[in-house]
């Protein structure tokens, strides 16, 4: 099992705009094992490579939280197809803040799974805000920057300042 270190927010590599992964090999694999099993440990839904300090474009999710169903996306590239959801969101990277984010509702992404194969799905509904939650990691955004500039100084002085990771 390799449960890695969370990166807190103002932590920089939240910030960064991910680097796409260029070989697919075990290390890959590997990463994308830690990635869920991190995920796991702390009680997540998705998590990107950045929130535990690694500036590359994947992120693994699944929002039932049933073993063996995970999604492992890697060079990512996401397409909001129609509608909008408003849904409370909260992340790993940011302990006990949670705010109501517009998400699109529908969405298309396409990318390569842990061994390297091309992958591509339309979903709506939860998973569909999940995936973008977890690519916007890969951009360096945070849910907090999709608040109302007027939400944003309120989350800013309730957030923890310090460092969960090298």
């Amino acid at each position: 099992m390799g449960i890695r270190c969370l990166c807190i927010a103002p932590h920089p590599v939240l910030r960064k705009k991910a680097l796409p992964v260029k070989e697919f090999s075990e290390a890959t694999r590997k990463l994308s094992k830690d990635l869920i099993d991190t995920m796991y440990a702390n009680d997540g839904i998705g998590l990107a490579a950045p929130q535990i300090g690694l500036d590359v474009q994947m992120f693994v999710a699944n929002p039932s939280q049933k073993r063996g169903q995970e999604l492992v996306w890697i060079n990512p590239v996401l397409e909001p197809i129609k509608g909008r959801a408003r849904i409370v969101e909260g992340c790993l990277s940011l302990p006990d803040i949670w705010e109501r984010v517009w998400r699109s509702s529908h969405i298309r992404i396409r990318g390569f799974d842990a061994s390297g194969r091309n992958v591509a799905m339309e979903v709506e509904g939860l998973l569909a805000i999940v995936l973008q939650h977890e690519w916007d990691h890969l951009q360096g955004r945070l849910f907090i920057d999709r608040l109302p500039w007027f939400r944003r100084p309120w989350v800013r002085t309730r957030r923890q300042m310090t460092h969960a990771c090298a």
